[in-house]
């Protein structure tokens, strides 16, 4: 499918902050000062995010109706949790300037904010992975690939503005780790995903085999939606999933050992938590762009290795 702009910021930068509220509360607990400049930073990545949200809207009239369906929209379930964390966040970086010395305080607002920022990580996820139609996301691996995603990155973009902190770059490297793992199995997943969305499965959903009524749904404007695109080069898929690894794990990793090496943490952190950025954002756009929806089923154009249902007999 095609990779909209307004969910790849609201997806990397929602999780991008979540993962810093974490990292801080980590710090507060431990009796470390904090930077009222990294929650402020927090905060912005949470504003642009689900500010960016908004302009995926067709209609923008159709706003005051987004929280009527909590009770069954997981959008709706998005927007307040996003909502609440938000503003639990900027109560907790006024509490930090107005009064950093007093550490009770500051803890129970860090607490919370770390709190809301994993829950909101958790519905934003299930946005994607509640979607049966969207073979490739639906699956326990989108939550948790999206979750450790922003706290790694979360953790690394903390980092230079709290100085050296062995534990939590220790922290860093296991998420790091756990994210590695869950993103391979990911990848495997996508190719089943697009393996099993064709002529002689039909939609890769259950009760199969499906029938061809309406060979209207063919043309314009279905055409025209973000769910059906041609299918990604593999040579630019696998471009892609070269530069996620470079990005993310290689460089980071060379970046931390070489900080260890010439004793400057500040400076490297501040690379390195750069390129974490860079990884995340071209993981999520291969994330959208190389999802496979059940409707590609019936399009005989988009997969150059697998016809649809549209040049299949019925």
């Amino acid at each position: 499918m095609k990779a909209p702009a307004p969910l790849l910021l609201i997806t990397v930068l929602q999780g991008l902050s979540g993962g810093m509220a974490v990292a801080l509360s980590i710090e507060v607990i431990r009796g470390k000062p904090v930077s009222p400049i990294a929650y402020g930073v927090a905060l912005a990545l949470a504003l642009i995010g689900g500010g960016a949200s908004f302009t995926h809207m067709h209609h923008f009239s159709a706003g005051r109706y987004m929280l009527r369906g909590w009770r069954t929209s997981w959008l709706s379930r998005e927007a307040i949790t996003t909502g609440l964390y938000i503003a639990v966040l900027a109560a907790t970086l006024w509490w930090t300037v107005r009064a950093p010395g007093v550490a009770v305080g500051i803890g129970w607002w860090a607490g919370w904010a770390a709190a809301l920022g994993l829950f909101a990580m958790w519905v934003t996820a299930m946005v994607y992975a509640s979607i049966p139609a969207m073979r490739s996301w639906h699956s326990p691996l989108t939550v948790v690939t999206m979750m450790t995603t922003g706290i790694l990155g979360g953790f690394m973009v903390v980092l230079p503005f709290i100085g050296e902190s062995a534990s939590l770059t220790i922290a860093s490297l296991v998420v790091m780790a756990l994210w590695l793992g869950f993103r391979g199995l990911q990848f495997r997943f996508f190719v089943d995903a697009r393996q099993g969305v064709n002529a002689a499965t039909a939609t890769g959903l259950s009760r199969a085999p499906h029938r061809l009524q309406d060979s209207g749904t063919t043309k314009p404007p279905y055409r025209s939606q973000t769910q059906i695109a041609p299918d990604l080069p593999a040579l630019t898929r696998h471009l892609a999933m070269a530069a996620i690894l470079w990005w993310v794990v290689v460089l980071p990793l060379g970046l931390t050992l070489l900080a260890h090496v010439l004793k400057a943490p500040i400076t490297i952190a501040g690379i390195r938590a750069a390129s974490v950025v860079t990884g995340s954002f071209i993981d999520r756009w291969l994330f959208f762009r190389d999802a496979t929806h059940s409707s590609r089923a019936w399009f005989a154009d988009l997969g150059p290795s697998k016809p649809g249902l549209a040049g299949a007999k019925f």
